[in-house]
């Protein structure tokens, strides 16, 4: 392209980086960065979005951090997309609070969490045991009216399976299923491993009890 004289736009560095990061060639990417700016193209939101997610993906979260918290200072401002990106590689490097520091941002800067950002954080805080607070943000998500698709109900199903809350699990089930949504196989898988272990339960506490006759 340049060598036809012809000057590579932001849309085309962008679709560049996404390739690049997809195959991990993380330093080509950096050197592609530098030569965007060097001829004058100014990254956009897309840029970032796609650098966070290839960095993230690609184990580099400190340098995902580093370079989110350096948006500001370009002139370019978080939307919900990159604060989820965010948000998820945190929950994946074990930075628990971040990760929630970041979720907390986000009504602060004008913007509203989505089903995606609700379904990351509540993934997030299954895999981390924290209940309680999941619960809250599933009731929260309800309250304001953010529609679950199939993979929220999918996650939320599957974090109370694994904590052994089937009762709970059943509930959004039958809320999944009023949706025409259809669970995971591994969702089915563990349902019914749960199902069967607690029926298991239960007969030893029939057949342990004393007889009376």
């Amino acid at each position: 392209m340049k060598r036809n004289g012809l000057k590579p736009t932001t849309v085309t560095y962008n679709i560049l980086l996404v390739g690049l990061y997809r195959d991990g060639r993380m330093e080509t990417a950096k050197d592609l960065l530098t030569e965007m700016q060097t001829l004058g193209q100014s990254p956009d939101e897309v840029t970032y979005g796609t650098m966070l997610d290839g960095l993230s993906k690609n184990g580099r979260v400190d340098e995902a951090v580093e370079l989110f918290k350096s948006m500001e200072g370009n002139g370019i401002l978080a939307n919900i997309y990159i604060y989820t990106i965010l948000i998820r590689s945190s929950f994946q490097a074990s930075q628990l609070e971040y990760a929630k520091k970041l979720f907390n941002e986000i009504p602060k800067n004008g913007l509203a969490p989505n089903v995606v950002t609700y379904t990351t954080v509540i993934d997030g805080l299954f895999r981390n045991n924290i209940l309680l607070e999941a619960n809250s943000l599933i009731i929260e998500m309800e309250e304001k009216g953010c529609l679950r698709d199939s993979r929220a109900h999918d996650t939320i199903i599957n974090g109370f399976l694994v904590a052994n809350e089937t009762t709970k699990a059943l509930h959004f089930l039958r809320k999944m299923r009023e949706r025409n949504f259809a669970p995971s196989d591994s969702v089915i898988c563990l349902l019914v491993n749960n199902l069967s272990t607690d029926w298991q339960k239960k007969k030893s506490v029939v057949f342990a009890k004393p007889c009376k006759c």
